[in-house]
């Protein structure tokens, strides 16, 4: 059986060398490429694959040397006969191992092969010419100068990193996701207080502070799992017992297999120990800031009782027989009083506000005679500067609201005693109008006084809401006033959920307000 199969090929082969055109057949249907030359190394056979390769047809091929093709190294140097392979088979008769050359067409285009060289010899052992195969290596090679590309800016990359991890200024450190550490520059080493091999796998726990380790601990197992930069911040203990605060920024860094995290650790105990002196420094002036307006408070209450008396006694006298001298005298100081009061009335809201001590009443009150009596006494003072003073209430008010009266009357007598007082001519109109979903989404009412007196400059603006402030704050002002209305009437607003704003345009000003609408349900 072995026998007549080994017949079997010995025929097929001279069957094969009977029929060149067989034999050619067969030789193009072979992936690599096949070539041979003679002993002067004169191309004398190509099949298919091997034309393609070598970029020419069998006419251009058949009869050249094989040297005279563009042969190069695969770095693109030109190669020399005695470094071809198929050369040193011709001069020493010897097959060579495969080697990787380049070759480049009359196009300009370059293809990469892998070459193995054998020798041809007669029936006597003569050596008669040699033999190529070509196996085409272009896309591999692409592929393997690609990856080298990639490893080495990879490379540069992490050397890169190396250099500014050790270089920064602050602690840069690399760990796996159960909290070991894997690589740590020389600042965070610093930082921890121990030696670099001491902080790395789980050491660097041993420095956090005992109070905080738990809490760190935690916060790390979370890291590897969160989104984004995760943010701690907590103490250190050194060995020789101080401790400092750090503050550690770090985030999960995507990979196929374990998980790694990056991050930096920051020095922030100086920024610490700055938060610990505001927050102290806040609370002694809140300290000093409520026992002003305690003092505030008691001074008031103190002052306003023998000063209610003083008026009640006037009052009293001037009802009486007096000379016209006695009388003007008794009216000035009845008018000093009143002043005096009402400014004593200020302090004492102002302080009730500041400390956030300030009752709010509710009361259903209708708003026509509301207004008509905020504003009795200021009409007449308006009258008396020939100033024209109108009220406009929309059709839209309830007959009656509820909330607190008194204050609102305040707020509303502020405004409109301070638009008398800066108007010389002109007019002042008072305007209250519905205003829905101005307040978040509820509705309110929304008060404006608008009058044509001299302005608000652009650089006082600022200042109109500020505790004391005034508009002419020189010795000579013209106008008094405490400058605590505006600051009361800001409070008393907001204090019932509202807002104010004020606008002005060279000449006039508006003041408006607005609160929340409370209608009677009974209506």
């Amino acid at each position: 059986m072995e026998q007549e199969k080994k017949n079997s090929e010995t025929h097929g082969f001279k069957a094969l060398r009977h029929h060149p055109k067989s034999l050619q057949t067969l030789l193009d249907s072979i992936y690599c490429g096949i070539f041979t030359t003679d002993r002067q190394g004169r191309i004398t056979f190509t099949n298919n694959s091997a034309r393609k390769m070598l970029g020419h047809s069998r006419e251009e091929l058949v009869g050249t040397l094989f040297e005279d093709l563009a042969w190069q190294t695969l770095d693109g140097t030109p190669l020399s006969r005695e470094e071809h392979p198929l050369a040193q088979v011709l001069d020493n008769g010897e097959p060579v191992p495969e080697g990787n050359f380049s070759l480049v067409h009359d196009g300009g285009q370059r293809f990469f092969f892998a070459i193995n060289a054998v020798p041809l010899l007669d029936r006597q052992g003569h050596l008669i010419g040699a033999a190529a195969d070509l196996l085409d290596i272009s896309e591999r090679f692409r592929l393997q100068q690609e990856r080298d590309q990639l490893t080495s800016a990879l490379q540069e990359s992490e050397a890169r990193y190396r250099v500014l991890a050790e270089a920064a200024p602050v602690g840069v450190f690399e760990s796996d996701e159960q909290g070991g550490v894997l690589y740590l520059n020389p600042h965070g080493v610093a930082l921890y207080g121990h030696s670099r091999e001491e902080c790395l796998g789980l050491g660097w726990l041993r420095a956090v502070h005992p109070e905080d380790r738990g809490r760190v601990w935690d916060s790390c197992q979370r890291s590897a799992d969160e989104p984004g930069i995760q943010q701690c911040e907590f103490r250190l203990l050194h060995p020789a017992g101080e401790t400092i605060w750090v503050q550690v920024l770090r985030q999960a860094l995507p990979a196929d297999g374990e998980k790694r995290l990056v991050g930096i650790v920051e020095d922030i105990t100086g920024r610490q120990r700055t938060l610990q002196a505001l927050a102290q420094a806040k609370k002694c002036a809140e300290e000093a800031s409520s026992a002003k307006s305690r003092f505030l408070s008691v001074v008031g209450h103190e002052i306003r009782t023998p000063m209610t008396i003083f008026m009640g006694m006037v009052e009293l006298t001037l009802a009486g027989q007096l000379a016209a001298e006695q009388r003007r005298y008794l009216e000035a100081a009845q008018e000093s009083a009143e002043s005096l009061l009402s400014l004593i009335e200020d302090i004492l809201i102002f302080s009730d506000l500041e400390a956030k001590r300030m009752i709010l009443e509710r009361h259903l009150f209708g708003v026509q005679p509301w207004v008509q009596e905020a504003l009795d006494k200021i009409a007449a003072e308006a009258e008396a500067k020939g100033v024209a003073l109108r009220v406009e209430i929309s059709p839209e008010i309830p007959q009656q609201i509820i909330g607190d009266p008194k204050r609102l009357q305040q707020v509303l007598t502020n405004l409109v005693g301070n638009a008398v007082k800066f108007t010389e001519d002109g007019e002042i109109e008072l305007r209250i109008e519905l205003c829905h979903r101005c307040l978040s989404e509820s509705s309110g009412v929304r008060f404006s006084v608008t009058d044509t007196g001299v302005g608000i400059p652009p650089e006082k603006m600022d200042q109109l809401f500020s505790p004391f402030g005034q508009l002419d704050d020189s010795s000579t002002r013209r106008l008094g006033g405490s400058g605590l209305g505006l600051v009361i009437s800001k409070g008393l607003v907001e204090a019932m959920g509202g807002q104010i704003e004020v606008k002005s345009s060279g000449r006039g000003s508006t003041f408006a307000f607005i609160v929340p609408l409370e209608a009677s349900r009974h209506l």
